[in-house]
């Protein structure tokens, strides 16, 4: 059984290699599909899976047409525009658009990682101000928990009060007293807690628009040039 296993994973890992069908070896459309690899992001490498695929049927690749189509097709994918939005997102430069290559790539890839380390910056800013806060939050969830552990004592002595001696009422009404005034308190630290809250809520709100702003950020048309 676990043999069988083996040989299921080895086949899909080698299913996945084959790249083309027979059809598109047979095509033989290496430049489209040297430029479609580039496109996507695909290093030249690729050929070779190509050729493992097509060995199958018998047809080789023709490397100088698929060459031609991928260095194509990497200029149309090495554009300033992508280097700017990976470097924004701190992607990392695309190892198939080596700068020494493309210059242009290096000042928009630059300009974008800036924006990220704002970003950054922001979200650092954002992670502080929720620890902060979180003393805040555990306080009024402390006090809504005893609040609902009181009510459901008082909910039980009314329930009690119709077996109860006179004795037992007395001290059922003074319980409910005590505890009625301990969940007023608490409402009123509950509600002050809220409001030491909201310039807190107001900050991160504030932040998170920045960080917005800096996502809808264009790349400068300087470096589209």
């Amino acid at each position: 059984m676990k043999r069988s296993f083996i040989f299921i994973a080895i086949a899909i890992i080698l299913s996945g290699c084959e790249s083309l069908d027979k059809s598109e070896c047979e095509a033989g459309q290496w430049y489209d599909i040297g430029y479609n690899d580039a496109i996507n992001g695909k290093g030249a490498w690729r050929i070779r899976n190509h050729t493992k695929a097509c060995a199958s049927y018998k047809i080789t690749p023709d490397s100088e047409q698929y060459n031609a189509g991928h260095r194509q097709g990497t200029i149309a994918f090495c554009t300033p525009q992508r280097a700017f939005n990976r470097g924004k997102y701190n992607e990392g430069q695309h190892g198939n658009c080596p700068v020494s290559q493309f210059p242009h790539m290096g000042p928009a890839y630059n300009e974008g990682y800036q924006i990220y380390r704002e970003k950054a910056a922001l979200e650092q800013q954002i992670k502080e101000i929720e620890h902060d806060m979180t003393y805040i939050v555990d306080d009024i969830e402390a006090l809504v928990a005893e609040n609902e552990k009181s009510q459901e004592l008082i909910d039980q002595g009314v329930k009690s009060l119709a077996t109860a001696t006179p004795e037992q009422r007395n001290i059922i009404y003074t319980q409910e007293h005590l505890l009625n005034r301990t969940i007023k308190n608490n409402q009123k630290e509950i509600d002050r807690l809220y409001l030491e809250k909201r310039p807190y809520e107001a900050d991160i709100q504030r932040l998170r628009s920045e960080i917005n702003l800096l996502n809808s950020t264009p790349m400068p048309l300087h470096l589209n040039r």
